[in-house]
């Protein structure tokens, strides 16, 4: 009896010790999953970082993988967080420094923008950090916060956006700097912008008007620009863009040939993710296709095409949808679009695509994704998406 009775006890303890290292040891099965993955579903991303004991784990271990799904969660979920858990937000604040020079544009707007919810005096110099890095959308944010908040340092940075070639951008340097510099250089908001519906006649005036405005705002800057302290380097040292490494990864050409994006090595490729359904995309594949045309053979552009990408059903896009053109904007994995039959063969979408494509903009071309796995890696699933690769095949924007 007491033979049976240590036996007894020995399997208490045994049962005891499995149930008490179950539970951790399925949460890091199932992260471990969520980290191999190249596009988990948000929603489970979301279910592990519900466990408040291990979210610290969880956030750390997606921003580290470097992976543009994992790394877009985990700066959400800070952003989600920062106005009822300052101290825990706070807790990641390397995480939002790194994220304000991260590739991904979705992520280092979310930065800055946590960073502010926060008051955190990093979102100055990350502003004005903004200015500097050759992206028109990043400038205009920093010029907005800037503005807005009256940041007078930054008028030195401001000012060296007057000659930026987008009009836009230089129009509201030169509001945000009349503003911060309280001289009225005559540039508006609407200055740089069409309106929908304005005549091309209207247009052009405008745009004379836009161009003698600037001319003003310079000649007024280099009559007084040493009356404000010079652009501060420190931003340089605080943010560091790194390109980020990424997967083998290959596309099809219009003959349906597979071809490995390692081909376009020791030249900067430019991809120009769409469908032949989407308005937006419609719009800008001209522009693409005349950028081909006008960038050297130095730079490789390639517009690839998502119609025969399936979705996470396995459901994929009715072909009368490319051939009638119904507009559709998302094309992203994760979601159900209404496809509620498995479609053709993806090779059979691409070959109806490629000729819809041929009557947008004769000659363009396009690449496709037969498989999925490039669009899930590049995160591209929300069209129109453009993703700039370096000589190294590196992620340099998205």
């Amino acid at each position: 009896m007491a033979g049976r009775g240590k036996i007894l006890f020995g399997l208490l303890i045994t049962a005891a010790v499995l149930l008490a290292i179950r539970e951790p040891l399925m949460f890091s099965i199932d992260l471990g999953l969520v980290l191999r993955q190249d596009a988990p579903h948000p929603a489970e991303i979301k279910r592990l970082l519900r466990d408040n004991a291990r979210r610290h784990r969880v956030l750390d271990a997606l921003w580290s993988t470097g992976k543009i799904p994992h790394r877009d969660e985990a700066m959400r979920y800070l952003k989600s967080r920062a106005v009822m858990e300052q101290e825990f937000v706070l807790r990641h604040r390397e995480i939002l420094r790194e994220g304000v020079a991260d590739p991904d544009q979705s992520v280092r707007r979310c930065a800055l923008q946590t960073l502010k919810m926060l008051d955190d005096p990093l979102w100055r110099d990350a502003s004005r950090w903004f200015l500097t890095q050759g992206d028109g959308g990043l400038a205009l944010e920093g010029l907005y916060l800037l503005r807005r908040h009256r940041v007078t340092n930054s008028v030195a940075e401001i000012a060296m956006l007057l000659n930026d070639p987008a009009p836009t951008t230089a129009a509201m340097a030169g509001l945000a700097l009349g503003s911060l510099a309280g001289a009225d250089l005559g540039l508006d908001s609407g200055m740089g912008r069409r309106p929908a519906g304005m005549a091309e006649a209207d247009w052009t005036q405008k745009q004379r008007e836009t161009e003698a405005a600037l001319v003003g705002a310079r000649r007024w800057w280099s009559e007084n620009a040493t009356r404000w302290p010079s652009a501060d380097p420190k931003q340089d040292q605080l943010f560091v863009a790194v390109p980020r490494s990424l997967p083998p990864m290959t596309l099809s050409d219009s003959g349906l040939n597979e071809v490995s994006l390692a081909r376009y090595r020791g030249k900067p490729v430019v991809l120009f993710f769409f469908v032949t359904f989407c308005g937006g995309c419609q719009m800008m594949l001209p522009e693409i296709h005349a950028l081909r045309a006008e960038l050297p053979p130095t730079i490789s552009v390639l517009p690839v095409s998502l119609d025969a990408v399936p979705d996470d059903h396995n459901h994929f896009v009715e072909l009368n949808m490319i051939e009638e053109g119904h507009e559709h904007h998302g094309h992203g994995h994760g979601h159900d679009h209404g496809h509620h039959e498995p479609g053709p063969e993806p090779a059979e979408v691409a070959k109806v695509s490629a000729k819809k494509a041929e009557r947008l903009v004769p000659g363009l071309n396009p690449f496709f994704d037969l498989t999925g796995g490039a669009t899930e890696v590049l995160s591209a699933g929300e069209v129109p998406t453009v993703i700039v690769l370096d000589e190294e095949g590196r992620l340099v924007r998205r």
